[in-house]
């Protein structure tokens, strides 16, 4: 029977095939023969291995040998990639349960043929339709890539699955999805389900054995002809790469060879101190290591040391060891070296070396060391040392190797060499260069050119000789620019080069390791690598395997490379700020990758793409996008074309790896894109801060059937859904989009990912949207997974088929069933468990957490929520995970707890009971967790001790009971581990933990306990500086306070902050030995002593002190500060009771400070040191009361602010000696401000001996204080840099030439003081800010400013309407004016006239000006730059036109008389000569608003490089033009009209030329837009129209489709009119002509053609439109073609909202056609008012969708949700208006829901059908309910996974549902616009509820209701709006 069936198929198969039977021979043959061509390659590879492995480690100096080779690595590749693609079939059949991809069918020989003759009469097809094209048809578009895309469904029987409208050899494959039925029956009910499923791509038996068969007898051939070769060669090369690197290594001696030595000083004296002088003098013996790369300057530093020291030793040996490592003749050359002694024996080595040594200091120096074998041989080499019977015995080692530095020290730390600094460098390549001259003084012209090339070295010293070995001969400057364009010392090939022994340690690298490093180079320099980073490039590259051992994960396999990499120094670990580790590559390690990698590896910048040498072997391929290289518009267009010509010079199409870096590169989306169009053979992607969608970039995105990788940084998406055909990336090993902005939404079926081993998210929230994640068995990592009852895809038998390393997160266990089947158990490699209730069932509660029961390797465990009673038995009585390290414990409310001791509960009743296990233990407990739980009243016990005592970190929070901790019966010594402690809100805690508890860097915050401390926090602030902040209760407090702090354990805090506590004792300051910065507030004593203790030796190094607010006194002040010597800056604010103020004596100690007298007491010659005498009247009366403070002499830095009775205190009649000479002891300060001190200089006299400001003064504000008339006070300040006077009624500027003429005064702001500047004297100042005009404007003074003057502020006035001509005249006598500002002239009218004659001047500035009405006649100088008009009500200009020409920033506002700017325009230019860009080629930025006379402006945008324009209320037709970047760094365009009916004109406003790079779009009440702009705008993704009668170019707009990617071109090209007829050919297709109503939409020019790369559309508020449903696919006759299918063509859409369009889908509607009217890839929709849509069905394929929201759709029903819910991603409904869609309507698993309609859905159907997944309600909108009825109450309390329910905007319910306390789950309640409602549910309000939101709701009761619960709730808001 069988072979008749064979029969018949042959023969129906040569029936239908005879008209093309040219082929079919070969064609059948390959598809039959898949399976041996694929063994055939196999097996070559193989011998090629063996081949290849009998020659490892051999040299092979053939050139001709290396280019086989190099072909042999390409076929290779080739083969890789054609098995590679067979195995992805082969997962596809196990996936489907198929055997397309089979050797041999499964089901048998009949089977088999069949399968043989499907895919043989496909490949005779293909062939026929590729044959056709090419003779007059577009081949590409037909023939297409091998996985080309299939344009429709296909009819497949069961049995032959031959395809109707295949065109590629491998195509998506939709027979899977799709029911066997006849087309005309395939209508919107019957196809929902199944157009849901991403298709399959297709295999092609034929053209992968063919291929197969191809590289298979390309393989023999090679490797026959490379195996002669080897077999010749390799007799006469048996070097290995050890023994020539070996041969390659010059041997070193101590002598030096360079007769200077640069840099290394600090190591250099470092060493040698520790060695003359430091431990190394009093250890035996002392190994330093010196480590850095090659030609970094270890021998050289080390000659250095050993010339210096070597006399202090009485042998010294030099040893250059390499790779020849060997103990016994290392022992043999130090015992030759050693001087013999009388009488020696010969006997054992170490025994000579030991009795040689005696009494005998050695220096051993073992340089250039590159391996030790192991740790054994390196103390058999020390033995005989460490015998020596001296002190002080030292070795210096140098290696390249970290790992080897590390093996010899054992106390010592490595010294790790970095680049020399560039001085260093500079001063080194100098020497190089000139020899004995060492100067490039002599040679100016190359000084430039030389410093750019010693920066490009990197500060490698051996980089230095290679350059200077290339220049000394050619002192000229082409030759030094050549070798700095050309990097020509990285071609340098001799051994003493630095690239040549950079490469030495690269050829001493495993070759594993090598593979590893290589990779490194398709990065940026200094880029920061995090460790998975590597790791997850490596596993995506899969370079590991071969060196895979099978019982070790990959991921572990691959961090053993890395850290062999950073041992054999080829990367430097650091640590983060946050403890994270990354790591880092010299850049000379960088150069040396991209050297070594250059045959496949290709990393090229957008500036040098033309230029870069490119190898035919290139496989992976990096770009680096220069972000100024978008800021020029001809740099930009140069690189564009660059990109689009690379693809000719590199064979994209055998890429394995593309990466893409730079902020800006989206901007070259479209070459970039061309370039990768043939690229198919990618298994890496990374793309570095992306603002577009993957498949924009990639337009074969999904055929990548390679991919592995899939990486993007950085990258900021609103929306952003992974392709839902990253689904069928089966390969895929790395998914990483964790450093991504947006909110996420993932592909259905991504539970295909079989080989996904990390699905790296920025929200955890992520991992749990994944269904069936029990397919993915290759996971290591799943952070969150809610359990969703009755719902297999989300059951926790999915946990059990994974083996998870690193983090689980179970969540919502309270709807498990089955638990046991998570399998936790067989988890051995599990780190972190959590599992989390989100509601509390006790019935079920305790068995669910007894069932999950984690492998006895668990590191971490977190349970949360759990409502059973007690703890499960593997965590208690049967501990089963003793080695756990971290336990956190949340929200639970147990009867008996894990074994961390004696665990003291109380009840309700107060009634207490222990919960303490016995005989069980925690071995190694790091991390304790206690939050949340209410009945813990204590925690005490023995094995409390024990397990405090080994915790690292101990939080408690939320424990409202507790009142006892285990460390108040211990010492701080005994929890030496604790780094971190936390207590929070433990109300009834008084006993605390002393703090710090150790003086090594911990973290300690305690708050809201029952004690003096409402807070104290310590801690690290950003510069890594421990910090310290206290804040008690009340300052009314005992010294007892601070029984708390262990201060002898704060000696390295650097910041201290005391609010409202007790005084300080000076015992505890002492204790800081390291404080830097000392603040206090609210003190009323700063400091506590004893008054019988000598205070002398208090000395702290506080630098900054700053005091506010305190009511200390004077005397107390000066006490503190006289115990800090180094004090710079002191601040004070807000002290009363400080009266007097001066200058403590050098010399005056902290107890003559103390001795400052008493009331009624003298003060003593032994205090101050000066000679007794009488206190005068004020000095007395301050010193009587403590008001005087003394400041120390050292300080820089003094404010003073707001204490009205200070007074500085002079010496005027025998007063204070040494205390009244004002501030003229402060020698050191630079800057002084004083304001609101009005008595400051009240006892200064002008007859006074002294000034009482010191000269040392840079900087002097003063602000309202009497008693100075002249600045003769200040004479002095010979320093002075900058003044500023404010609030001086009576003071004059007398003084101020000498300051300004014999000083350095530049800078002065002088305000309200009206008198200043009377006989002043102003030549010589810079700067000048002031408020008086009426003296300044004047010619006598103005011509003294004339030529020194560059900065004038003049403002502050209200009463100046205009100035005079005098005044205007004497302004232009400015002449070195560059910066001129009017500010805050609320009167002014008129600026100066003849501002255009001020020719320096470079920036105007108008600011809060509101009555100037005209800017100057004249215009503006040419000179001018930048001017800023601000909040000007009124202004004019006229000859502004020629003035205003190299302007960067223009910004104008509020000039209602503004009629012409100079470069308007009253319509966009045709050219850019007529524009005359030069006006504008410095312009970035233009602001014009509310100026409405002017009618014309700049064209917008100027410029094709990035600017800025916002044109608001002009006299124009628009309304509003906004040009500028979004957050994201996008372009975006406003446009909004003042009258939608306008014409074309409208829009030669704008350049759409310079919009290429335009993202969004938004037009409001704008008139057509022609088809030719819109075709313009290339990079378009989100368009806006709202308000709107017309788009396009005619009268309304009726028509609306999609443009093809090919007609895009054409149509722009020729820019015809709507109107006309669009000719097929311009579409590559046959010529046709429109009919019906697409004839009729093009004849009235009514239609608009969408651009296809659009992610966002909105449209509103056109009546007529309607929506094209013509299918091309369905080859009707006529229409439009290209312009049907609805908005299929818009395959990025992402976002569709639609309102006053009613008549959208009408066209739909009167059609059968099949197609759907919206593309699958929308993620949400907004639909409002749409007519004639009944059902859902026109939704049904939108797989992606995630948000529908839906209004006034009368006629709508809800019949076809339940199909979005079930297969896509539907999670978010909002219903209005809308009476009808509930009726047939089925929400089973919806999440989130928005409705008016109560009656509906607070129904028990409804709710019965949402209880288990809806979180989320909101009922809002309904204006006629009033209360919600019994039945709808029972009804809302069904929904019991509900945790935020919110009313919103109804206006008459006037009360909530009852029962409300019943719905468990509920954390957020939300009231709105609710004003009806007066008080809260009678039952009250959930437990569990987290938030209570009131807003917009009047009634007073509610708010007392709400204010009443405060305490309860932890949060409550109570808003107006």
């Amino acid at each position: 029977m069988e072979s008749v069936a064979v029969e018949a198929a042959r023969w129906m198969v040569g029936k239908a095939l005879s008209p093309l039977s040219g082929g079919l021979v070969e064609a059948w043959l390959a598809c039959s023969e898949l399976g041996t061509n694929v063994g055939a390659v196999k097996l070559e590879l193989l011998y090629a291995q063996v081949m290849l492995d009998n020659a490892r480690g051999r040299e092979t100096r053939s050139p001709a040998l290396k280019q086989l080779l190099l072909q042999l690595r390409g076929l290779a590749y080739d083969a890789e990639d054609v098995l590679d693609e067979l195995d992805y079939f082969r997962i596809q059949d196990e996936l489907d349960g198929t055997d397309e991809a089979a050797d041999e069918h499964t089901r048998g020989c009949l089977h088999g043929l069949l399968l043989n003759t499907r895919h043989t009469a496909r490949n005779i097809k293909k062939r026929y339709l590729s044959a056709c094209c090419s003779g007059g048809g577009d081949e590409k578009a037909v023939a297409g890539s091998d996985l080309s895309l299939a344009g429709e469904h296909d009819a497949d029987d069961d049995c032959t699955d031959e395809d109707d409208n295949d065109t590629g050899s491998t195509d998506i494959d939709h027979s899977s999805t799709a029911t066997h039925m006849p087309r005309k029956e395939k209508q919107w009910g019957s196809q929902r389900e199944d157009t849901m499923k991403t298709p399959k791509l297709k295999f092609d038996r034929v053209d992968l054995s063919t291929r197969t068969k191809h590289i298979s007898e390309q393989l023999k051939l090679v490797c026959a002809k490379v195996s002669t070769i080897l077999n010749l060669e390799l007799p006469e090369s048996n070097r290995t790469i050890r023994s020539s690197i070996a041969m390659h290594r010059p041997v070193t001696t101590s002598a030096t060879i360079e007769p200077e030595f640069y840099g290394r000083k600090g190591e250099k004296d470092r060493i040698i101190k520790d060695i003359t002088h430091g431990d190394c003098c009093v250890k035996d013996l002392t190994v330093i290591p010196i480590t850095g790369p090659g030609g970094i300057g270890k021998t050289a530093l080390t000659q250095q040391i050993y010339k210096a020291v070597k006399n202090l030793f009485d042998v010294n040996v030099w040893v250059c060891i390499s790779l020849n490592f060997n103990a016994y003749r290392l022992k043999q050359e130090i015992a030759d070296s050693i001087p013999k002694v009388e009488n020696e024996q010969l006997g054992d080595l170490d025994d000579l070396i030991e009795r040689r040594l005696k009494s005998k200091k050695i220096l051993l120096v073992l340089d250039d060391m590159w391996n030790c074998s192991n740790e054994d041989d390196w103390k058999r080499l020390l033995a005989p040392l460490r015998n020596a019977q001296t002190k002080g015995n030292v070795i210096l080692v140098t290696t390249r190797f970290p790992a080897v530095a590390e093996i010899v020290q054992k106390t010592y730390r490595p010294i790790q060499l970095e680049g020399l600094e560039f001085e260093e460098l500079w001063e080194l390549f100098q020497a190089y260069v000139f020899g004995d001259e060492k100067s490039i003084n002599h040679h100016a012209i190359l000084q430039q050119t030389g410093e750019m090339i010693a920066k490009k070295l990197k500060g490698s010293p051996l980089a230095a000789k290679t350059v200077g070995r290339l220049l000394r001969n050619h002192l000229d400057f082409n030759h030094w620019t050549s070798v700095l364009e050309s990097k020509e010392w990285e071609l340098q090939t001799g051994d003493n080069d630095i690239m040549p022994a950079l490469k030495l340690s690269y050829d001493y690298l495993p070759f594993h390791l090598q593979q590893c490093f290589i990779y490194c180079a398709l990065f940026p320099e200094d880029y920061k690598f995090d460790s998975d980073e590597l790791i997850h490039l490596w596993i995506g590259l899969d370079i590991l395997q071969s060196h895979q051992d099978q019982n070790k994960r990959t991921e572990d396999i691959a961090l053993s490379c890395l850290n062999h990499l950073v041992d054999f120094g080829f990367f430097k670990k650091n640590v983060n700020e946050d403890g994270s580790p990354y790591y880092s590559m010299h850049d000379l390690l960088h150069e040396l990758a991209l050297k070594v990698s250059s045959c496949e590896c290709l990393a090229v910048s957008s500036s040098n793409v033309r230029f870069v040498q490119i190898p035919p072997s290139i496989r992976h391929l990096s770009i680096v996008i220069d972000d100024m290289d978008v800021n020029d518009r001809v740099t930009f267009e140069s690189i564009k074309t660059d990109f689009s010509t690379l693809s000719k010079r590199l064979d994209v199409e055998k890429l394995h790896s593309f990466m893409l870096f730079g902020r800006y590169h989206g901007s070259f989306i479209s070459p970039l894109g061309d370039l990768l169009s043939n690229a198919k053979s990618l298994r890496v992607i990374l793309l570095s801060t992306p603002s577009y969608a993957v498949e924009n970039m990639l337009h074969n995105f999904s055929n990548l059937v390679h991919l592995r990788y899939l990486r993007i940084i950085r990258g900021y998406f609103p929306e952003i859904r992974l392709p839902n055909t990253i689904s069928r990336f089966y390969h895929l090993r790395i998914l990483d989009v964790r450093k991504c902005n947006g909110h996420f939404g993932l592909p259905r079926d991504i539970d295909n990912l079989v080989r996904l081993r990390h699905f790296l998210v920025p929200d955890d929230n992520l991992h749990s949207d994944v269904a069936n994640v029990g397919k993915l068995k290759c996971l290591q990592e799943l952070r969150r997974f809610k359990v969703k009852r009755q719902s297999e895809p989300f059951a926790l038998r999915q946990l059990g088929q994974l083996e998870l390393n690193g983090t689980l997160g179970i969540y919502n266990l309270e709807n498990a069933e089955a638990a046991d089947e998570a399998k936790l158990l067989n988890k051995s490699h599990l780190h972190k468990l959590i599992l989390h209730w989100s509601t509390k069932d006790c019935s079920q509660d305790e068995h669910i957490l007894e069932s999950l029961k984690p492998h006895n390797n668990l590191q971490e465990l977190q349970i949360e929520g759990h409502g059973g009673a007690t703890c499960p038995s593997w965590l208690g009585f049967n501990l089963s995970i003793k080695g756990l390290q971290s336990l956190s414990l949340h929200g639970l409310d147990w009867n008996k707890f894990p074994p961390i001791g004696e665990l003291w509960l109380v009840n309700q009743h107060s009634e207490k009971s222990l919960s303490c296990i016995e005989g069980q233990s925690f071995w190694n407990l790091k991390r304790l967790e206690l939050v949340g739980i209410p009945r813990l009243e204590k925690w005490t016990g023995n094995d409390a001790s024990r397990v405090f005592s080994q915790l690292e970190v101990f939080i408690v929070r939320d424990c409202p009971e507790l009142i006892e901790l285990p460390y108040s019966k211990m010492d701080s010594t005994q929890f030496p581990t604790l780094k971190e402690l936390e207590i929070v809100k433990c109300p009834t805690l008084s006993s605390l933990p002393p703090v710090p508890w150790t003086n090594s860097p911990c973290r300690a915050l305690i708050e809201e306990v029952r004690s003096d401390f409402q807070h104290l926090k310590y801690s690290t602030n950003n510069q890594s500086e421990l910090c310290l902040l206290v804040k008690g209760k009340d300052d009314n407090l005992d010294s007892a306070f601070w029984r708390l702090l262990v201060f002898s354990n704060l000696t390295e805090l650097k910041e201290l902050t005391l609010t409202k506590c007790p005084p300080l004792p000076l015992e505890h300051l002492q204790s800081l030995s390291s404080l830097r910065m000392l603040c206090m507030q609210d003190l009323s004593n700063v400091l506590l002593q004893d008054k019988a203790e000598n205070t002398v030796r208090y000395q702290f190094p506080v630098e900054q002190l700053r005091i506010f607010n305190c009511s200390c006194s004077g005397k107390e002040l000066t006490l503190l500060s006289s115990h800090f010597p180094k004090l710079s800056m002191f601040v004070i604010r807000g002290c009363e009771n400080i009266r007097g103020l001066g200058v403590a004596k050098q010399g005056m100690t902290a107890m003559s400070a103390s001795s400052l007298p008493s009331a009624g007491s003298k003060l003593e010659d032994e205090c101050l040191g000066q000679e007794q005498q009488e206190p005068g009247e004020e000095d007395e009366k301050a010193a009587a009361d403590g008001g005087l403070l003394l400041l120390p002499q050292q300080l820089q830095y003094l404010t003073i602010g707001e204490m009205s009775e200070l007074a500085l205190v002079f010496d005027t009649a025998g007063g204070l000696r040494g205390v009244g000479e004002g501030l003229q002891g402060l020698h050191s300060i630079k800057n002084l401000n004083i304001w609101n001190c009005p008595n400051f200089l009240s006892s200064y006299s002008s007859s006074s001996h002294h000034s009482p400001f010191p000269s040392s003064l840079q900087e002097l504000f003063l602000s309202y204080m009497s008693g100075m008339n002249t600045l003769s006070p200040l004479s002095n300040l010979n320093s002075l840099a900058k003044l500023a006077i404010w609030d001086f009624g009576d003071l004059r500027a007398d003084g101020l030439g000498s300051l300004i003429a014999h000083g350095q005064l530049k800078e002065l702001d002088v305000r309200r003081s009206p008198n200043f500047f009377v006989g002043s004297d102003l030549s010589l100042l810079l700067q000048l800010k002031t408020d008086d005009i009426t003296w300044l404007l004047v010619a006598p003074v103005c011509n003294i400013l004339a030529s020194s003057l560059t900065e004038l502020t003049i403002g502050w006035n209200d009463e100046v309407e205009h100035f005079t001509k005098g005044q205007n005249a004497a302004l232009l006598l400015l002449s070195s004016l560059q910066d001129l500002r009017f500010w805050c002239y609320s009167k002014l009218r008129f600026l100066p006239a003849g501002l255009h004659r001020l020719t320096r001047l470079k920036r105007l500035e108008i600011a809060l000006c509101p009555a100037i009405r005209l800017l100057p006649k004249g215009g503006l100088p040419r000179s001018l730059k930048v001017l800023k008009v601000l909040d000007v009500s009124e202004s004019k200009n006229e000859e502004l036109k020629r003035q205003c020409p190299v302007l960067s920033v223009l910004i104008i506002r509020n000039c209602p008389e503004l009629t012409e700017l100079p470069f308007s325009h009253s319509t966009c230019p045709r050219s850019e000569q007529e524009m005359n860009l030069t006006q504008l080629r410095t312009l970035k930025e233009l602001e014009i608003v509310n100026c409405p006379k002017l009618s014309s402006f700049p064209p917008i945008p100027w410029r094709g490089s990035p600017c800025r324009a916002l044109i608001e209320g002009v006299g124009s037709d628009f309304q509003q033009l906004d040009y500028s970047k979004n957050k994201q760094y996008e372009l975006c365009m406003l446009v909004k009209g003042k009258d939608e009916h306008l014409d074309g004109a409208f829009w030669r406003r704008l350049v759409f030329g310079n919009l290429t790079d335009l993202k969004e779009l938004d037009l409001k009440k704008c008139p057509p837009l022609p088809l030719e702009y819109l075709l313009m705008l290339s990079c378009l993704r989100r368009l806006t129209i709202s308000d709107s009668s017309n788009v396009m170019r005619c009268n309304k707009i009726r028509g609306l489709g999609v443009l093809g990617k090919q007609m895009t071109t054409t149509l722009a090209s020729s820019s015809s009119p709507c109107g006309n007829k669009l000719e097929d050919a311009r579409f590559g297709l046959e010529q046709q002509q429109p009919r019906g109503e697409d004839e009729k939409v093009s004849a009235e020019a009514g239609l608009l053609l969408l651009p296809h790369q659009l992610q966002e559309l909105n449209i509103s508020e056109i009546p007529e439109l309607i929506l094209q449903i013509h299918s091309l696919v369905d080859g009707m006759e006529g229409g439009l073609r290209g312009i049907g299918g609805g908005l299929q063509g818009l395959h990025s859409l992402r976002a569709f909202s639609i309102w006053g369009c009613p008549n959208f889908l009408s066209s739909y509607y009167s059609t059968s056609l099949s197609c759907f009217p919206f593309p699958s890839s929308l993620q949400k929709m907004y639909l409002s008012d749409v007519r004639g849509m009944e059902t859902l069905a026109p939704l049904s394929n939108l797989s992606s969708l995630t948000r529908l929201t839906i209004w006034k759709c009368m006629d709508l029903s809800g019949e076809g949700l339940s199909s979005l819910l079930d297969h896509g991603q539907l999670t978010d409904l909002r219903i209005q208006m809308t009476p009808k869609f509930f009726v047939r309507s089925d929400p089973s698993r919806l999440q989130q829901l928005q409705t008016d309609d109560i009656a509906r859905v607070l129904a028990p159907p409804i709710c019965s059908l949402i209880s288990s997944s809806l979180t989320k309600l909101t009922i809002g909108f309904n204006h006629e309910v009033e209360r919600i009825t019994k039945e709808q109450s029972e009804a809302l309390l069904l929904l019991s996974s509900l945790q935020d329910l919110e009313f919103y905007s109804c206006w008459k319910l006037q009360s909530l549902p009852t029962g409300l306390h019943r719905l468990v789950g509920l954390k957020i309640l939300e009231i709105d616009w609710c004003p009806a409602i007066c008080s809260l549910p009678k039952g009250g309000l959930p437990s569990s509820l987290q938030e209570l939101d009131v807003c917009r709701c009047e009634n007073e009761e509610l708010k007392r209701q709400c204010r009443k619960l405060r305490g309860t709730i932890p949060i409550i808001k109570d808003r107006e709006y």
